[in-house]
């Protein structure tokens, strides 16, 4: 990720890091590894080097690919905002 970082500084390109799975890639890091560091500081290591941390909902992912979800209506016949959009 560090490496990435420096391209992207290189070029001027911004880093955007999906993070919906960075317990588990930080525990694999931890695990890999062996330096004795927490999942804590880990994940605040890769997150520190984007300039965009974004996490998708649960429901977005299936088999390991990511959908963004495109409902029919962004607005119900209401006029009022879809409670299922959690305040998003």
């Amino acid at each position: 990720m560090m490496d990435v970082r420096k391209v992207a500084d290189k070029y001027g390109i911004m880093l955007v890091l999906d993070a919906s799975l960075i317990g588990e890639n930080a525990y694999l890091v931890k695990m890999r590894r062996k330096n004795g560091k927490k999942i804590r500081w880990i994940i605040k290591m890769i997150t520190s080097l984007a300039d965009l941390v974004y996490f998708l909902r649960a429901s977005c992912l299936h088999h390991g690919r990511r959908h963004l979800h495109q409902p029919e209506s962004p607005v119900p016949e209401n006029g009022s905002p879809d409670s299922s959009s959690e305040g998003f």
